[in-house]
């Protein structure tokens, strides 16, 4: 398995069921290209959550569309390493809790 999908699998998916005011749908394999991994809906945010592995980078086609996401309003785009694990869960988790 691939460490990318390793890391979907172990660490990503999990968490994201565990989120009590989100929906996720993972786009990776349906999407077009440049698509982020995920598209989420927490607590009205809109949050396009792109997935590495360790040492991946970014396409300019993916930095684009990421950004698109955020010039459009409430959007929110993240970009998850392994490495960055545990800070991108406390921004989703906050998301989450956020009372409005």
């Amino acid at each position: 398995m691939k460490p990318e999908t390793s890391f979907r699998r172990n660490k990503v998916d999990p968490f994201l069921k565990s989120l009590k005011n989100c929906y996720f749908d993972a786009i990776a394999q349906k999407g077009k290209s440049g698509s982020p991994d995920y598209y989420l809906c927490i607590n009205g945010y809109f949050v396009a959550l792109e997935v590495k592995s360790e040492g991946g980078a970014l396409t300019a086609l993916q930095d684009y569309t990421l950004k698109k996401v955020v010039f459009r309003g409430r959007g929110i785009s993240l970009v998850a390493y392994p490495e960055n694990w545990d800070e991108v869960k406390d921004k989703l988790s906050k998301l989450d809790k956020e009372i409005r």
